[in-house]
């Protein structure tokens, strides 16, 4: 295995010195702090269900929450079955379906028009999913990989681990996202990492899997030398398909990583023009890149060019994800129910409906099309109304 080793220099520098260890992450909240007897959310929600601010008669932000569907809006999906309590963290798209994955190994698929809920059998809080060479893969942790053979039209998963010589250095490292290149042939896994050293973590913030018959191929790509460096999680990763990754992660670290298929790949660290930590990237398949964050973090890298605010308008809230279908069409996602459009001009706050009173984080979001947007966060599945004001 060869990994990138980190020591501080460049952009690093004012990384290291904010602080030795990763600021705490809203994300990573335990589910069983969500309220068990929530109800199963309804996709119309309002039309007589609960109406927002019922409490009071009132609410400050009550436009922005309609009691029903409506067109410009999400709009509540409901999914028979699925617990109250889970936070969904990532979404997969591929041959024309939707996977959301999150806690309790729950995965939450849609095709043929309709949700459905199902599992990969084990208790894991998957936070990344994607495909490669068309099996679907999710994971919460580097030794709870979770691998679906969808060719053969499986509908079961099969639990897969890291092995071979270098197995002994590897431990089980917390996945914050999964990537993969259609044509590649490793899949990318974004990894926490702690400055404790009774947490048994050595600073890896960034490996990639290998299927082999029996086990897992894993190569470290970038790690961490504590005391030297400081502690970097990366929050999430993403690509456009050409050969090119990009990993962001706490104290605006950002990579650009290429040669991809390369042993070692190449390994560049960029500067993000921010401090703040990064929760989500989306690379564009134009060469535009937008990083979101904390405090209303917004960052935009256009073709050729250097990273820079793209924040004008938008909330201050922590965004956790960022996704869209062009330039002119970027979605953004975070906390307090807060999801706001970009045109190419301006950023507007988008309506959600059947809600009621609840504003819960928003972690993930799948831009299919203009028309055909998923959100979906902490007891929350979201999609974009359609053009006559139905639900999705």
């Amino acid at each position: 295995m060869r990994a990138v080793h980190l020591l501080a220099s460049g952009a690093l520098l004012a990384a290291a010195s904010l602080s030795a260890c990763s600021d705490g992450d809203p994300g990573r909240a335990e589910p069983g702090a969500h309220d068990a007897g929530t109800d199963a959310l309804d996709p119309d929600a309002g039309d007589g269900d609960g109406a927002v601010g019922s409490t009071d008669g009132g609410c400050p932000d009550c436009e922005w929450f309609p009691a029903s569907c409506q067109k410009g809006a999400l709009c509540s999906v409901a999914v028979d079955g699925l617990d109250p309590r889970t936070v969904l963290f990532a979404f997969g798209v591929h041959g024309g379906e939707v996977t959301a994955v999150g806690t309790y190994g729950s995965v939450v698929e849609r095709s043929s028009g309709s949700w459905r809920r199902g599992g990969v059998g084990a208790p894991d809080a998957l936070r990344g999913v994607t495909t490669q060479a068309g099996e679907v893969w999710t994971a919460g942790s580097v030794e709870g990989v979770f691998i679906r053979d969808g060719s053969q039209g499986q509908a079961s998963w099969s639990e897969h681990r890291p092995g071979g010589p270098d197995y002994w250095s590897v431990r089980n490292w917390a996945v914050t996202g999964l990537f993969s290149e259609p044509a590649g042939t490793w899949v990318w896994a974004a990894t926490a990492t702690t400055c404790s050293p009774a947490s048994g973590n050595d600073g890896v913030s960034l490996v990639r899997l290998r299927r082999q018959p029996e086990w897992l191929e894993l190569e470290k790509i970038i790690q961490y030398e504590p005391p030297m460096s400081g502690c970097i999680t990366m929050n999430a990763l993403d690509g456009a398909g050409g050969g090119t990754l990009w990993a962001a992660g706490d104290k605006g670290v950002v990579y650009k990583v290429t040669d991809l298929e390369a042993t070692p790949p190449v390994v560049t660290p960029e500067e993000s023009g921010t401090t703040r930590s990064l929760l989500g990237v989306w690379a564009e398949a134009t060469g535009n890149v937008f990083l979101v964050g904390k405090e209303g973090t917004v960052q935009r890298r256009a073709p050729g060019g250097a990273f820079a605010p793209a924040d004008d308008g938008v909330l201050p809230v922590d965004f956790h994800a960022v996704r869209g279908t062009s330039p002119a069409d970027v979605w953004i996602a975070g906390e307090d129910a807060t999801v706001m459009h970009y045109d190419g001009q301006r950023w507007t706050r988008v309506p959600i409906a059947g809600l009621g009173d609840r504003r819960p984080t928003l972690r993930a979001i799948a831009a299919v099309a203009p028309d055909r947007v998923w959100v979906a966060g902490d007891d929350v599945l979201l999609g974009l109304a359609r053009e006559d004001g139905r639900a999705p």
